[in-house]
């Protein structure tokens, strides 16, 4: 059995040392650093890189001109985290109000600012420029949109979650919420559609009232699969339920599926939202999913009219 371990360690060491002569030759100071890996005597660390070479050598396999060295593939991986956090920062930044004159520096600063290559600012820019928040306008520079900019004082995303409490914000502030009824019921055929779930299952039902300053301005009533949250309770359903999955189930929210419409409001909307009897009210319907594809919540939501609004950005550019 030793012997065997020991012809296969001896195998894998002499495909190692082809692979470093290859980085060697177009990476040196990659070479390095996995010399001194070797020398230091680190187990935990030679273990890595035992790893990292066996995949290096499976992918330096000429089985396809497609095949990319493990390095391009790294440094691939690299430059995603960086530009979406760049991208992350300068939409906070324009939330913030740190463009008052509505131009952002150009890409040549904003590199040097991040530390960062151009290539990863002009990628955050892109990505910024797709959702409507800023546009380039050629020999100018980079604006920020001020109608985005306006439409979304209400509807700001601070969160790593697509709830309520993570999307709405007023000067930073989150809004409060009331709640009044919580209890299990059967799911009823549209929840056994929405939520994937089989006939005899229960849900939790969550009525809450949302108040920005102390202003109601949402009727929530949400659907979850006991099966899926179990344990929940009067306390939990008081505050975030996602910002609950997402510290205790390490589980986030990413994903929605929405239906946006109008309709005149009932009796009950207008005792809850203080309208009058020939306001409307916006209706926000949607499954909301978690990380893993598993529907979390069934939601409808019914909003005080003022406060819903629909943003789109339309482009044919072929920037």
């Amino acid at each position: 059995m030793s012997a065997c371990l020991t012809l296969n360690f001896s195998n894998r060491a002499s495909r190692w040392a082809s692979v470093l002569s290859r980085i060697l030759n177009s990476k040196p100071s990659y070479a390095t650093s996995c010399l001194s890996i070797i020398c230091s005597g680190n187990v935990f660390l030679i273990f890595f890189f035992a790893i990292i070479m066996t995949v290096y050598h499976k992918l330096a396999q000429p089985k396809s001109s497609a095949v990319q060295p493990i390095h391009d593939i790294l440094f691939g991986m690299m430059s995603e985290a960086i530009y979406v956090t760049v991208q992350a920062d300068l939409k906070q930044k324009i939330y913030n109000g740190d463009f008052p004159n509505l131009k952002l520096p150009d890409e040549r600063s904003l590199a040097e600012n991040y530390h960062v290559s151009r290539s990863s600012i002009k990628r955050a820019l892109n990505v910024l420029v797709q959702q409507g928040v800023i546009f380039k306008k050629r020999g100018s520079g980079t604006f920020v949109n001020p109608l985005y900019l306006k439409n979304n004082a209400l509807f700001q995303h601070e969160g790593s979650n697509l709830g309520v409490s993570d999307s709405f914000r007023v000067d930073g502030k989150a809004p409060s919420i009331e709640l009044l009824d919580f209890r299990v019921i059967p799911a009823t055929p549209e929840q056994q559609q929405a939520l994937f779930l089989s006939e005899g299952d229960f849900v939790y039902e969550i009525k809450r009232l949302r108040r920005l300053e102390g202003v109601p301005f949402m009727i929530e009533r949400g659907y979850v699969p006991i099966n899926v949250l179990p344990g929940l309770n009067r306390e939990i359903v008081s505050g975030s339920v996602y910002e609950y999955v997402e510290n205790t189930k390490n589980r986030t929210v990413t994903k929605s599926f929405m239906t946006i419409m109008a309709e005149p409001s009932n009796p009950e909307d207008q005792q809850l939202l203080e309208l009058s009897d020939r306001e409307p009210v916006g209706i926000m319907e949607g499954i909301f999913f978690m990380d893993d594809g598993t529907p979390l919540e069934f939601s409808s939501m019914r909003l005080h009219y003022k406060y819903l609004r629909y943003n789109a950005f339309v482009s044919i550019d072929s920037e």
